[in-house]
């Protein structure tokens, strides 16, 4: 029997099927418009460094760009491994099946990459916006939701050089885990993606700045990894920091990155099928140097919530005030960034590199196994010495006189807070300061900068050589080292050594500034070294002691110039050595590591005084023995 279908039952049948669709849940249109409001909501604001000019690599380069700069490219090539193209301007569904052995290849050479990365991506990004792509994601048996935001850019230059550098940051919401959820709740935390490891701050800690729902982050420049804060930051390469300083600090220019939302599973076809790359969005170098995989490939795709819970809550700071004698955090950051360009230069000459190595073990080896070290009496003063028994007979003389000697590197903190303040004074009330800040490039700047801070430092250490060896010339005459004898001879002499001193600066930057004279200012710098210890115990005037103290250094120049320059390495570096063992094994702070660093160095410099005058000591007492025995032929 047939049955008829009334409208009544078309009626019934559609309200049982509307009746169906909302119990099963909302619509894919309804649930992909609710994640793109909730992304907007909460969308970054980023401050990146600002540039003083273009290739300004001090500022930033880059801005987080779509995929689209480099997907259908004609300029970048697939790879498989280093050098098997594939194919030339790859597109999303190309790349979308591909393993860890592919690589993307863009225009230009990562370790040598001068302006040709800054001038494409700039070129390539005329008519688009800075972009980020939002992922909502749970993570399975933990309660939370949270919207992430992925970046990319175009070149990583940092301590690594790598093309192509994708960082993230978070929003998270640790007690529902629905999107209506969030968006009907505030966030519980951020977290910040800095290079293998990352930060976190709660969304109403003041650590973390906010425009409206919007927080405001501050990538590094170069590296990109992203921070709290406008500061200079540390990474001591442990537990997943970057290794090296990240600069953050401003002036900086603010982006608003357009939202785009992606799904969670990568599609095999449409505009998102390159979440499913597995292989690399650069090209394949040596170490850090190789191109980084994509968002999927990383852990806080699948695992945003553990991820979060794994972060640090702190990033250390550095400290940029000025201190004396070389800052610990200042040495560290200079010496991460020269030694990783060194290794970034040589990486393809892995055994040039190990020559260089071996080279410099070498040299210090030897110059260590060319002198004497065996110990000699600490009396008389006045005696022939080899470079290493000076090295050694300073040492038991500072033991014996240690109190004379610490108080005389308690003297030197002083004179250096008064030689920075001196030279700081000059440059405001000349206007100089100005000129500076203005053009910081400029020859005359340079020449301002270099003559006011050497200046400040030599009359600094010279007052301190000038203390030593007027205590030791007591000790000469039967006398005991003696803080207030000493202090009231250097005062007596105090004028013929600034402007002695005031002039060897002078003359030695000068011949520096002209480049082909900077192998006579060396050979200068070594003659005039005895220049203080004339002027403070011999009472010469200024050109009586330079002449007399190029006098002395005759005929022993080598040996004089590898030893002051020895002298003078160790007691800069003696501070920072001991300051980058304390950042990498202890947690104190590193505004106490600089002071620390600084009061090694106040110590250093008496005990360099003190082989100085017995240097002095013993050239003269050589000099005299060959002119007796000169005479008694």
């Amino acid at each position: 029997m047939r049955r008829s279908f009334s409208p009544m039952h078309l009626l019934w049948g559609a309200l049982i099927a509307l009746i169906f669709v909302l119990a099963i849940g909302p619509h894919p249109a309804h649930a992909a418009a609710s994640e793109t409001t909730l992304a907007d909501r909460y969308a970054p604001i980023l401050k990146l460094k600002a540039q003083t000019g273009s290739c300004d690599a001090t500022g930033e380069q880059f801005v987080p760009s779509p995929v689209e700069i480099v997907l259908g490219n004609p300029e970048v090539q697939l790879l498989r491994g280093s050098d098997q193209l594939i194919a030339s301007a790859p597109t999303a569904q190309q790349i979308a099946p591909l393993g860890p052995n592919y690589y993307l290849d863009l225009p230009g050479n990562p370790l040598h990459p001068g302006c040709t990365y800054e001038q494409a991506s700039q070129r390539l990004m005329q008519g688009r916006q800075p972009t980020t792509y939002a992922h909502i994601a749970t993570e399975p048996g933990v309660t939370g939701i949270v919207v992430q935001y992925w970046f990319f850019y175009y070149f990583n230059q940092f301590n690594d050089l790598h093309e192509g550098d994708w960082e993230m940051m978070q929003v998270v919401w640790d007690h529902v885990s629905t999107v209506e959820g969030a968006l009907q709740t505030p966030p519980d935390r951020v977290a910040l993606a800095q290079h293998g490891t990352g930060q976190t701050a709660a969304w109403t800690d003041a650590l973390l700045t906010r425009d409206g729902d919007h927080p405001v982050v501050y990538p590094a420049s170069g590296s990109h990894a992203t921070y709290f804060g406008p500061h200079l930051y540390l990474g001591s390469g442990q537990q997943g920091a970057g290794l090296g300083c990240d600069n953050a600090q401003g002036p900086s220019r603010e982006v608003r990155p357009v939202v785009i939302t992606v799904p969670t599973i990568p599609p095999g076809t449409g505009p998102f099928a390159w979440l499913g790359f597995q292989g690399h969005w650069g090209q394949q170098e040596v170490a850090f140097n190789t191109g980084p995989t994509g968002p999927v490939q990383h852990l806080q795709w699948s695992e945003p919530i553990r991820w979060t819970d794994s972060l640090h809550g702190d990033s250390p700071i550095v400290p940029l005030s000025s201190s004396f004698g070389p800052s610990v955090t200042g040495v560290f950051c200079a010496t991460v960034a020269k030694g990783s360009s060194i290794f970034n230069t040589l990486s393809h000459s892995p055994w040039l590199l190990a020559a260089i190595v071996l080279a410099i073990l070498g040299l210090i080896i030897a110059v260590i196994r060319s002198t004497t070290w065996a110990p000699t009496p600490v009396w008389p003063l006045a005696q022939t010495r080899s470079s290493g028994q000076i090295l050694v007979a300073g040492l038991m003389l500072s033991r014996i006189a240690w109190r004379p000697f610490l108080a005389i590197g308690a003297v030197f903190v002083p004179l250096s807070v008064v030689s920075l303040g001196l030279q700081h004074a000059l440059l405001s009330w000349s206007g100089l300061d100005g000129i500076i800040g203005v053009s910081e490039n400029t020859p005359g700047a340079a020449v301002v900068s270099l003559v006011t801070g050497t200046f400040g430092f030599v009359i600094a250490y010279n007052i301190v050589v000038g203390l030593v060896v007027a205590g030791m010339s007591r000790h000469l005459t039967g006398g005991r080292i003696r803080l207030r004898e000493s202090l009231v001879t250097t005062a007596r002499r105090i004028g013929p050594l600034v402007v002695t001193q005031l002039g060897v600066t002078i003359a030695l930057t000068g011949m520096a500034l002209t480049i082909v004279g900077i192998p006579l200012a060396i050979k200068k710098a070594v003659d005039w070294s005895f220049t203080p210890i004339e002027v403070i115990v011999e009472g010469c005037g200024p050109r009586a002691a330079l002449r007399e103290s190029t006098r002395l250094v005759h005929g022993g120049w080598w040996r004089k110039a590898i030893f002051t320059a020895s002298l003078t390495i160790a007691m800069l570096a003696i501070g920072p050595l001991i300051g980058f063992v304390m950042i990498f094994l202890t947690p104190i702070p590193l505004g106490y590591i600089n002071i620390l660093g600084s009061i090694i160095y106040a110590l250093a410099v008496p005990y360099s005084a003190c082989c100085l005058a017995l240097f002095y000591l013993a050239a003269r007492h050589g000099r005299a023995h060959d002119l007796s025995r000169d005479v008694s032929n």
